[in-house]
């Protein structure tokens, strides 16, 4: 899904899985054997302006268990109205805690 500004992807492999977790500062990349084994799956949250990640979420099925910014900081606002609005296009849930209403 893309907006204009930003898009969800999927990593192509998981050594991108690797270099977008290490130009982050996050740890999906030590989700690659979880990815592999269909556990879990991480999208990429991209600005397309350069298409630069600027967060991540995991899923665990249909449900959003985690959604984070570079060095595991909460999503910007417009990141956040972005993915929500992704969610709600998807009919895909979320755990409660991640955005608490």
């Amino acid at each position: 899904m893309s907006d204009g500004a930003f898009a969800i992807t999927l990593a192509k492999d998981t050594r991108e899985l690797r270099d977008v977790g290490a130009a982050m500062d996050i740890c999906v990349g030590r989700y690659a054997s979880e990815v592999i084994d269909r556990k879990s799956t991480i999208l990429i949250l991209r600005n397309l302006e350069n298409y630069s990640a600027v967060g991540c979420i995991e899923m665990r099925g249909k449900i959003v268990v985690q959604a984070k910014g570079a060095n595991n900081k909460t999503l910007g606002n417009q990141e956040r109205k972005f993915v929500i609005n992704w969610l709600i296009n998807k009919s895909l849930c979320i755990e409660p805690e991640l955005y608490p209403m």
